[in-house]
């Protein structure tokens, strides 16, 4: 029940900015109980953060979930730290406090609005950087054996890097000139590159995006 209620108010924690939804399909504070904890789970005022609160349980974290465990230590239920919705996956950045009985977290990431043209040049980019950046390496080698082995060193990363550029500008250019529309018409959800968090003191992280404080 704790996991059914957490990816509700996850669902529309992740679709707070772009796709407001109805309080009766993602409700923003569900209570409950099980296997004897009681739990209150809810959105935060600003929409954008999950936080949960037991009673007779506890709260600890793996790399891959947030558990809950009754008062014997026995885990009742989980929270994934990767959300599968609708709409696509959502990545949590959690934290637990020191008493081991509230949670927070908050989606990774941020919603964007695409066209189909849009999408189709993206695409483009990134078909066209792959060859670029071989033939980037390829010609950069070359002059660089032609010049001693010493100057390879030099040409074949300046190679690649010049041949991704290439590659991938004219990858853009060929998906932009596709016929596709202009209009916006999807929203995808964009995963933050996740840097090592800065914990409080007291604070520990188990993973890139994770924090337990005691």
């Amino acid at each position: 029940m704790f996991t059914i209620a957490a990816t509700s108010i996850t669902a529309g924690v992740a679709h707070a900015a772009p796709i407001p939804a109805p309080a009766s399909v993602n409700p923003t504070t569900v209570r409950g109980a099980e296997g004897g904890v009681a739990f209150d789970v809810s959105a935060s005022a600003d929409g954008k953060r999950l936080a949960a609160s037991l009673s007779g349980g506890t709260l600890t974290m793996t790399d891959a979930a947030v558990h809950i465990a009754d008062a014997a230590g026995t885990v009742i239920a989980s929270l994934p730290l990767t959300v599968e919705l609708e709409q696509g996956t959502v990545d949590l950045r959690p934290q637990i406090d020191a008493s081991g009985t509230r949670l927070t977290a908050e989606p990774v990431g941020y919603w964007r609005q695409t066209s189909p043209r849009q999408r189709s040049a993206e695409l483009g980019m990134v078909l066209g950087a792959i060859p670029g950046t071989l033939i980037g390496v390829i010609v950069g080698l070359a002059i660089g054996i032609a010049g001693g082995v010493v100057l390879a060193v030099i040409t074949v990363p300046i190679g690649m890097f010049g041949g991704a550029l290439i590659g991938a500008a004219i990858g853009y250019g060929l998906g932009a000139a596709v016929p596709n529309s202009d209009v916006p018409d999807r929203w995808d959800y964009v995963p933050d590159q996740p840097s090592s968090p800065s914990p409080s003191p007291g604070c520990y992280g188990y993973n890139r995006d994770s924090i337990f404080c005691r």
